[in-house]
Formats: C-alpha cells, sequence, structure tokens
C-alpha cells in the first residue's frame, strides 16, 4: 500500500528527498527534476519530451548520487555507464526504459552515432530509426526501431549544444565542509517502489484533457516545447505546484537566456572580429588567422576541435555556413575584410 494522497504528495516527497541528499545550484531544480521524474510515467501522452542532464563543473559534485536518486523515482530505470548506439534502440524496442547514463563527458561527447539518435528521440514523431535486416532468403527487409524513450544523462561539463539544447538541465555544486547532506541509503531503490508503484496507478487514470497548460512567457522556443509536459503535470497536481515550476522554470530558462553564453559559432565570429579589426589590410590568410585564434589570450580555440586545437579545415567549415569562405590566392588562401565584416554586421549585434 502507497501512502500517497495525491500526485502533490508524491512531488513533494520526490523534492524533499533530492533537497535532502545532495547540493544544487538553487532549490528549485530539485522542484524540476520531481516533476520531469514523474513525466516519465506519461511518456506516450508527450509529443515532445527532453532529457534530463546533470551538470557537474567537477568531479566530486553529486552527479553519480543524483542519477542514483532519479533511479528510484522513474519509470522503469535502466542504469548505464555506457551504452552503443545499437543497444541504445534495441533496449528501447524491449523495453522503453528510462536510461540513466552516466558519465556522459566520455561516453557520449565524442560519440556522434549515439548522439544523433539521442537528438532524433527528442520528438515521437522522429523517435526511429531504420535498419535493413537479414530475412530467411537471404535478402535485407528495412525495419523501423523506435527510439522513443526518456533519458537522464550525467557528465562534467555541457555537452553538444543539440543535446544540451532538448534537456532539462540542473547544476550541481561542490559541498562545502559547512555544508551536510543525508547520505543516500544503500537500499533507497527498494525504499521508493511505493513511490512508483503510485506513480504507475496515478499516470493509467490521470485524465489527457489535463496534460494541457499555459507556459509562461519568456526563454526560447525550445525551453517552451520542453516544459510543456512539465507544466503539464504539475497543473494536473495543483496547489503550490504550478507556481513551483513557473519559478523553476523562469530560473533555468528564462533568466539563463538573459546571461546565456553565446554558440561556438558566435563566439568564434567575435574572436575573429577582434583579430581583425587589428589589422589593417584587406585579407588575412587562413592559416594565419587559424594561428592567431589558437593563441588568442581567454579563448578555447586551442581545445574546441573534439579536445584538439582547430585545424584550417575546421575553421573554414565553419565559417563557410555564416557565408566567409578563402580565396586562393599564389602564395595561401585568404579570408576578404570585406566579406568577414559583413558577416559580423549579419550575426554580432555589439
Amino acid at each position: 500500500m502507497h501512502k500517497y494522497c495525491s500526485i502533490a504528495d508524491a512531488l513533494d516527497e520526490m523534492s524533499d528527498d533530492i533537497q535532502k541528499h545532495m547540493i544544487l545550484q538553487h532549490p528549485c531544480h530539485a522542484n524540476a527534476a520531481a516533476v520531469w521524474a514523474t513525466c516519465t510515467f506519461l511518456m506516450d501522452r508527450w509529443n515532445i519530451f527532453p532529457k534530463f542532464y546533470i551538470h557537474s563543473p567537477e568531479r566530486e559534485c553529486g552527479k553519480t548520487t543524483l542519477l542514483e536518486l532519479m533511479e528510484a523515482m522513474v519509470k522503469n530505470p535502466e542504469m548505464a555507464g555506457n551504452v552503443t548506439a545499437s543497444a541504445f534502440f534495441r533496449m528501447v524496442e524491449i523495453s522503453q526504459p528510462t536510461f540513466l547514463i552516466d558519465e556522459a563527458d566520455i561516453t557520449i561527447r565524442n560519440n556522434d552515432q549515439l548522439l544523433a539518435i539521442m537528438n532524433a528521440s527528442h520528438r515521437r514523431r522522429t523517435a526511429y530509426k531504420i535498419l535493413s535486416d537479414p530475412t530467411n532468403k537471404n535478402g535485407w527487409t528495412p525495419k523501423k526501431w523506435s527510439t522513443w524513450t526518456a533519458q537522464v544523462i550525467a557528465g562534467i561539463g555541457d555537452q553538444a549544444d543539440t543535446l544540451m539544447s532538448r534537456s532539462i538541465c540542473v547544476n550541481l555544486r561542490r559541498k562545502l565542509i559547512s555544508e551536510k547532506v543525508k547520505p543516500v541509503p544503500s537500499n533507497y531503490f527498494e525504499q521508493k517502489q511505493p513511490l512508483r508503484d503510485y506513480l504507475e496507478e496515478w499516470s493509467a487514470s490521470v485524465r489527457m484533457e489535463a496534460l494541457f497548460g499555459e507556459i509562461p512567457i519568456g526563454g526560447s522556443d525550445r525551453a517552451r516545447d520542453n516544459w510543456s509536459s512539465m507544466f503539464a503535470v504539475a497543473n494536473e497536481a495543483g496547489g503550490l505546484w504550478p507556481h513551483k515550476i513557473e519559478v523553476a522554470y523562469t530560473e533555468m530558462e528564462v533568466a539563463k537566456q538573459s546571461i546565456k553564453s553565446v554558440s561556438i559559432g558566435t563566439e568564434l565570429l567575435s574572436d575573429v572580429r577582434r583579430i581583425i579589426n587589428k589589422r589593417s589590410c584587406d585579407e588575412i590568410s587562413a592559416s594565419e588567422l587559424r594561428n592567431q585564434l589558437v593563441w588568442l589570450e581567454d579563448s578555447d580555440w586551442s581545445q574546441a576541435n573534439r579536445g584538439k586545437e582547430i585545424t584550417q579545415k575546421w575553421l573554414s567549415k565553419t565559417l563557410k555556413s555564416y557565408g566567409a569562405v578563402t580565396h586562393p590566392k599564389r602564395d595561401a588562401n585568404v579570408y576578404l575584410k570585406s566579406e568577414l565584416d559583413d558577416v559580423f554586421e549579419r550575426y554580432l549585434h555589439n
């Protein structure tokens, strides 16, 4: 038998547990985590569903602990230190688990195939992979595999922009000596079986019409899509939960957007402009521009290419997407200042 009188009671317990065992950047992150976990029990009601990203700036900030807490709160959890792209969609086909993936900075960051599948799983309509399977007659037949499943991802630092934009991101902090948290009991997962049973019962009975609600103005269009399911569940819970999730959205999306770091492309353009503006000539060779970027103080171009220095090929490909291309001269390929100035005017606002 469970002890919950309402979904709000369950959410209160989940949020309290997270705050009891974790040091988060903001208390509202615990409320967002509780609501997101509850949403996993309604996966087939959503058309868009975000990943849940646990961001740790350094080691020993508690990301694995939060993974363990989330494991006990989500539907059909499957903890994985690593997962291959092929195993990912085959597991989804078997049991549609909630994946809990640790060490994302190692397992996902440089795994383009897995990243593509995870990105596609953001929308139910596109959450498929099509492969050719062998037939009994030594032929091949296409098979459609679903990738529609919830994912909790924990890692040090940010991941690819495409993944981060599809995620609800909570930030951890390393505990001070003066700060106290309770250790997670070794049988915490078993203790929370009544919670998971209740959430399963609740999800089977919740009214479909309740799963719609208005999202406050602010934040990007992607953020509003990501949070639509969470606002729906918070509105269904009632009480203080609509307000709690609005506070979380404002703190985690609206405020973040106002101080959001620029994209890597915009950052590159800004640094190229810094270099160009110090020169009086009308062009710069591709090799010199690349070297100047790598040597530039307060920049990360020495490790922006999968942890290595950017190359001329990387630079050419990135700038070409904005309309700046190299021009062959007798001794080198060069970028024209006039073309770069046009790009700066279009994409940089100050």
